[in-house]
Parts: structure tokens; C-alpha cells; sequence
């Protein structure tokens, strides 16, 4: 799933507190809407731009373990997420996201 989120603000002085806290928001987002347990969360950038990426357990205990990404560009969110038996699948999808 690929999904984006305008802000209708900006970030003043791309204040790292306030930065963290809107990707850390994002992340509980889709967390949340997937009906799941967050596992992990690591700091990643993309072109220059700050993101998180996420590993999730569905509470479902029959759907594999998802995986994730949220990128602040300017006043807008992007999320992907996967969720796949196959985690290399979920990494190609990933990393076939790009900012043009």
C-alpha cells in the first residue's frame, strides 16, 4: 500500500523534535490501522528527506509480519506498507519508492 497525507502547516525551522514526533505519529497511523503490534522502528532518509521504518505484527496470528516506511517531504507524509509471506517481496516494494 502506498498512501500520503498533506500537513496543513508547515514545520517551523525543521525542528527536529517536531519532525520526529509527526514521523513517530505516522508511524502509530499505520500501525493502528493495520490492527497490529509495532516491533521495531529505525531512523531513514530518502533523497535528503527524514522517514522511520517499521516492522509490525498483525494481532492476527495468521498474517505475516509487515513492514513499512514514512517519509516527511515538505508539508507532506508518504507511507508504504507491506505485508507479505515473502519478505524480500515486501524490501522490492519498498525500495521501489522514489521522489521525483
Amino acid at each position: 500500500m502506498l498512501q500520503y497525507f498533506d500537513l496543513d502547516f508547515r514545520l517551523r525551522n525543521n525542528n527536529i523534535n517536531n519532525i520526529r514526533i509527526t514521523l513517530n505519529n505516522a508511524v502509530d497511523f499505520f500501525v493502528v490501522a493495520a490492527n497490529a503490534k509495532l516491533l521495531q522502528v529505525r531512523d531513514i532518509s530518502l533523497g535528503g528527506y527524514p522517514g522511520k521504518e517499521f516492522e509490525f505484527q498483525p494481532l492476527s496470528p495468521t498474517e505475516p509480519i509487515g513492514v513499512g516506511q514514512v517519509f516527511l517531504v515538505e508539508t507532506r507524509v508518504y507511507g508504504l506498507v507491506a505485508t507479505t509471506p515473502e519478505p524480500e517481496n515486501a524490501q522490492k516494494f519498498l525500495d521501489s519508492f522514489r521522489l521525483f
